[in-house]
């Protein structure tokens, strides 16, 4: 496992012109995992906003599990749950459960 937190989308790769940063944990499982990752957000979100959103929570869940020195392999449901309690604890106000999604992360597969 790699000690960065995230690493920056080579030249050439499918990213954003804006520079889609690519959290460490995916990059470590190599090309494959970058582009299911890169490809969830702009094959299956097709709203901007929305796309910002996840991948905000996204980065906030792995930034989460670099703290924790989780790899991706070893990130289960549970530690889901413990980072959503985390957060849960820390946000002063929460939006309701009807409309909330906390991130993308358990769509990437």
């Amino acid at each position: 496992m790699t000690t960065a937190l995230a690493t920056i989308a080579p030249a050439g790769a499918m990213a954003p012109a804006g520079g889609f940063i690519l959290p460490a944990v995916i990059a470590d499982q190599g090309d494959k995992a970058a582009e299911r990752f890169f490809t969830f957000f702009t094959d299956t979100i097709p709203n901007q906003n929305t796309r910002a959103a996840y991948y905000r929570n996204v980065m906030r869940f792995f930034a989460w599990t670099h703290a924790k020195g989780l790899s991706l392999p070893a990130i289960k449901s549970y530690h889901v749950s413990a980072y959503l309690a985390s957060w849960r604890r820390s946000t002063p106000r929460r939006p309701s459960s009807s409309t909330w999604r906390p991130c993308g992360c358990c769509s990437i597969g």
